[in-house]
């Protein structure tokens, strides 16, 4: 699944239809359908989608940082219909799940490629395999009768359960390709489509904006503005000095992206850390005061925002111009008008991907990035 291409709702509709399954004798297939995310902050974006189905199969419970590993616990054994939870959870209550005898999971992860790797997802595993079946299975494969294995069974019984397959478990996974899916929705389709805007056709580096500045006096059609004269300013003062790269910032969101989605546009500033987000956030601030226009404020965290932590992403999008990041915003992040993105730091592979599509939801009047 391409980022951005409704991979939550994919997620929901799958949840929904494995919890609704039912065999002849009309008993549901599934004891309960676990969402599991490697992510320690549930994906908001996530939650909201699989809640915001209709609930005629039974109660969606969400287990997310305001709840604890005993309230998935509790889920699990009182047999919840779909349960949201993270993998970080599993590890705490996997020796307290009551029995799985005769009970059924379907396991839905997200970022297969990340989750099912650590003694996370192998506890994970523990908690919801039936005990009894896996037991005779190790039992055939050993050549001993149950009860002789019984004898060991804090460490080999816990072991075994965490490895293998189990007739009780059935996994389905969003993954990267490692296996091989049995159908694929590519980036280069869903652009193609229409589902999601082509990030990489306006991407350029600051080091050749920097020369498309410093040509401008020899190419008439270049326009000779105040962003293109910060960025060759900043170039022959200091490259890696934040507060020139504050000016290009700001200057950049005045002549470019203010501009765009009929005057809508929003900019995302990733950085390298907390600490540089914060220096980043005081230098535009005070760029923003010498050069007038404040109300082109962003929002950071509470403190900063002077808003919950959880509000940050409504209060941008009703209020906000530019949102300065330090990771967290980097993946399951949407929002529509977000046009323009300023990178400060290194992405490589699966990161690289995630952060930058970002920019690649959809808009009536999004006509590029």
């Amino acid at each position: 699944h391409s980022a951005g291409s409704g991979k939550s709702n994919s997620i929901a509709w799958t949840a929904y239809r494995l919890a609704s399954l039912h065999n002849d004798d009309n008993e549901p297939v599934f004891t309960s359908v676990v969402i599991v995310t490697d992510r320690r902050n549930l994906d908001a974006q996530l939650q909201e989608t699989i809640t915001g189905f209709d609930h005629t199969i039974g109660s969606v419970c969400a287990i997310d940082e305001k709840k604890s590993s005993k309230d998935l616990k509790d889920a699990l054994n009182a047999g919840k219909r779909i349960i949201v939870t993270t993998l970080q959870k599993f590890p705490v209550i996997y020796e307290e799940v009551d029995d799985t005898t005769d009970k059924r999971f379907a396991i839905i992860v997200d970022e297969a490629h990340s989750s099912q790797t650590g003694s996370s997802a192998m506890k994970l595993k523990a908690a919801l395999a039936d005990v009894s079946d896996a037991l005779k299975e190790y039992a055939e494969l050993e050549g001993k009768a149950e009860d002789e294995l019984l004898d060991d069974n804090d460490r080999l019984v816990r072991e075994m359960i965490a490895h293998g397959r189990h007739k009780n478990l059935s996994f389905f996974a969003f993954n990267d390709g490692s296996y091989h899916p049995f159908h694929v929705y590519s980036m280069r389709q869903a652009i193609e489509e229409g589902f999601i805007l082509d990030v990489l056709q306006n991407y350029t580096t600051y080091r050749t904006c920097y020369q498309i500045a410093k040509n401008t006096k020899d190419n008439p059609d270049v326009p000779q503005s105040k962003a293109l004269k910060t960025i060759k300013k900043y170039e022959e003062l200091h490259p890696y000095n934040i507060q020139q790269k504050s000016a290009i910032i700001v200057e950049t969101f005045r002549n470019v992206t203010k501009q765009k989605i009929k005057g809508k546009g929003k900019m995302m500033v990733v950085t390298s850390s907390r600490l540089a987000a914060v220096r980043y956030y005081h230098e535009i601030k005070n760029y923003l005061e010498l050069n007038g226009d404040q109300k082109d404020v962003e929002w950071t965290e509470s403190k900063l925002n002077g808003v919950n932590e959880s509000q940050t992403k409504q209060v941008f999008h009703d209020e906000g111009n530019i949102l300065i990041v330090a990771e967290k915003y980097q993946t399951g992040f949407d929002e529509p008008l977000l046009h323009t993105m300023i990178v400060d730091k290194k992405l490589r592979g699966v990161k690289a991907v995630q952060t930058l599509s970002r920019l690649n939801r959809t808009h009536p009047d999004k006509q590029d990035t």
